[in-house]
Order: C-alpha cells, then structure tokens, then sequence
C-alpha cells in the first residue's frame, strides 16, 4: 500500500484547487517553489512533530514523500536577495 498523501483534510473536504495541486505533484509534475521553501516546511514538520501533532513515523513517512517530489527551487530569487 502506498504512503497516504499528506495529511489533513479528506480529499471530499479540500477544496477542488487543493485537490488537483496535490494529484499533479504526486502524479510527477515538476513544482516551482520559493528558495526557502525547503526550511519552511522543515520547520511546519518539526514544529508538529515536537508538539505530538505526528508521530516520529509519520514524520519520516512525509521526509520520503516529499523527497520524491521534482522540486526546482527559484534559486535567482535568492541570488537577488543576496
């Protein structure tokens, strides 16, 4: 059985948007996001992990998806900031 995608919200209550985001980025479509992206959701992770939101299993379950995400980051954003 494959990991369950992200929790949260049943899919019958995401909204549509939600829902046909999260079919793309799990279906492979490359995802363009902010440089700092990867420590913002570093922080939501531990952040639920050390208030007892998750579990040390679940953590790790969400590491190995999203570390299968195509991410490309806005690395020129970054560069600009500099």
């Amino acid at each position: 059985m494959p990991p369950r995608p992200f929790r949260g919200a049943s899919r019958k209550h995401r909204p549509h948007y939600a829902n046909a985001v999260l079919d793309l980025i799990t279906d492979g479509t490359e995802v363009h996001v902010p440089y700092i992206w990867p420590l913002e959701v570093t922080n939501v992770l531990l952040r639920a992990f050390r208030r007892r939101r998750i579990t040390k299993e679940e953590l790790l379950d969400y590491v190995s998806q999203l570390a299968s995400l195509r991410l490309q980051m806005d690395l020129e954003q970054a560069a600009e900031r500099a």
